[in-house]
């Protein structure tokens, strides 16, 4: 909640193919997917709180993949409010509850096919400004 008691607009965000170009948790992060830690930055500028949604683990057989996502945010100047689960009075569900989920993954995502044969990135010019408006509106 906020200083005037209205909840704050949470955005789920995934990592691989949404933030960054890599879309291989074992092989690290990749360069960011252009416009993304901009159009983050200015999420939460508006008054978002941001949240991984990510497959990205905290250890396993493959090790901790989740804490350099959430290093990079932070060395990148994005505070993280949580990763994977966001904790709500009125459930003991693990599910995430967020207003909006960005992920390149989604059903209907803009998305940009570079022609070096990386997988496909999300398209934040059109991502961005739109979730911002949504923020802003909220």
């Amino acid at each position: 909640m906020n200083s005037i008691g209205k909840k704050r607009f949470r955005v789920a965000l995934d990592v691989d193919g949404t933030v960054t170009m890599q879309c291989d948790p074992a092989n690290g992060l990749g360069a960011p997917v252009p416009f993304s830690l901009y159009w983050i930055e200015k999420w939460q500028e508006a008054g978002a709180e941001i949240y991984l949604w990510t497959m990205r683990g905290g250890g396993g057989t493959e090790g901790d993949t989740v804490t350099p996502a959430v290093n990079y945010l932070w060395d990148n100047g994005i505070k993280v409010d949580g990763v994977n689960r966001g904790e709500q009075p009125w459930t003991d569900s693990p599910k995430l509850y967020a207003q909006v989920y960005v992920d390149n993954a989604a059903a209907g995502a803009p998305l940009i096919y570079p022609a070096n044969g990386l997988p496909p990135y999300l398209d934040w010019t059109i991502v961005g400004p739109l979730v911002y408006k949504m923020i802003r509106e909220w």
